[in-house]
């Protein structure tokens, strides 16, 4: 088995409406996990045999955090205008071995980090998965 890498992971929001390209987010240190969670409906009768069942009932894929460093010119403020208009999106996230991991979602969170006068200026956010996540293995 061979691990991939995290190196080059890149995060994008594919263009949609009036916009005439994709959002490639840039300076990113990290970029969070989706974690799939789903919920439990308990189906425990008096016929149970001591013991609660339960069934799966819908999933959540939860949000994808991220961090990085503000870089001059920045797409700082699409970030900051896609928090405000709260609208879901196509974002991908794209692995340096080519495999995908493509969902909907909106930024949830968004904004600077704290800094001090020997520190870059850091960004960090979230963006809210809605609905199901799709991986593509590498070609």
């Amino acid at each position: 088995m061979v691990a991939m890498q995290s190196f080059k992971t890149t995060l994008t929001k594919t263009m949609s409406g009036s916009e005439t390209e994709d959002l490639v987010v840039g300076g990113l240190t990290s970029i969070g996990g989706i974690q799939v969670e789903g919920d439990e409906i308990e189906t425990t009768t008096f016929d149970s045999e001591g013991y609660k069942e339960f069934i799966s009932g819908f999933k959540d894929a939860g949000e994808v955090s991220i961090e990085g460093v503000l870089a001059v010119g920045a797409d700082f403020s699409k970030l900051l205008a896609l928090q405000d208009a709260g609208t879901t999106e196509p974002w991908t996230i794209a692995f340096k071995d080519t495999s995908t991991l493509a969902f909907d979602g909106y930024v949830k969170t968004f904004g600077t980090g704290d800094s001090g006068m020997s520190d870059a200026v850091t960004f960090s956010g979230a963006i809210r998965v809605s609905g199901k996540p799709v991986y593509t293995v590498a070609a």
